[in-house]
């Protein structure tokens, strides 16, 4: 039993990391190298470009960045490389850089969100989920172990700050925290608050990615200084 379970825990390792073999299409576009169950339109340039114009925003991203993104069409290759269905996206830190993203309509730049999700797309185009889950990629590649070392405030708080690109700035998330909307509780499935924990550390503070990760300013702090000021 106990080889059985290593031998399927090695094979799962082996497809995280080189998952090719479930994919029938390939796309090359510049530094993304596309993989999809479907086949890949050309409008993909498109939806890629977005998602650079996004990463340029972030020190991490630079000229060398090399991209392998995975777009699971069927909901049982997404579930088997995410475990977790409902996600819009994935990067399996531990095992490698690859970018795992759901169904996706490439022609429109849209996710097709499962029914369990109660939030609007708006302002959170495909090209968003892209660079979310490649500023994921460069974490990994800054520090492979830094789910253990930063909390989740700093290392989503950065994916969606970066990927939201001048669409959602620090400034138009202030009356929301003040007013204690429910889009500020991660636990209702958006990242505003700890987008805004960043892009205030970033645009008020002066920090840039390795000093928050050096420093870890304590979330709530940050908050009690912003509705203070």
């Amino acid at each position: 039993m106990i080889g059985l379970t290593l031998a399927t825990g090695l094979l799962y390792s082996f497809f995280l990391i080189c998952p090719n073999l479930l994919f029938a299409n390939k796309y090359q576009y510049r530094n993304f190298t596309v993989f999809s169950d479907n086949e890949i339109p050309k409008s993909i340039d498109l939806v890629i470009d977005d998602a650079i114009l996004r990463l340029e925003g972030s020190e991490l991203y630079g000229n060398a960045a090399e991209f392998r993104l995975y777009i699971c069409n069927d909901e049982w290759r997404f579930k088997f490389f995410t475990r977790n269905k409902n996600a819009g996206g994935v990067v399996n830190f531990l095992f490698s850089p690859n970018i795992f993203i759901r169904e996706s309509n490439i022609t429109s730049n849209q996710l097709i969100p499962p029914n369990t999700w109660k939030n609007p797309l708006t302002k959170r185009p495909l090209s968003y989920f892209i660079a979310h889950e490649a500023v994921h990629s460069l974490q990994r590649e800054y520090d492979r172990f830094l789910i253990f070392r930063a909390p989740v405030e700093i290392i989503e708080g950065y994916a969606d700050y970066i990927a939201k690109s001048e669409s959602n700035g620090v400034k138009s998330l202030t009356e929301k925290l003040k007013n204690n909307a429910s889009t500020m509780n991660p636990e209702n499935g958006l990242y505003d608050k700890y987008h805004f924990y960043v892009g205030y550390l970033i645009e008020n503070k002066g920090y840039n990615f390795e000093r928050i990760v050096q420093e870890q300013p304590e979330l709530e702090e940050i908050m009690n200084e912003i509705i203070e000021n």
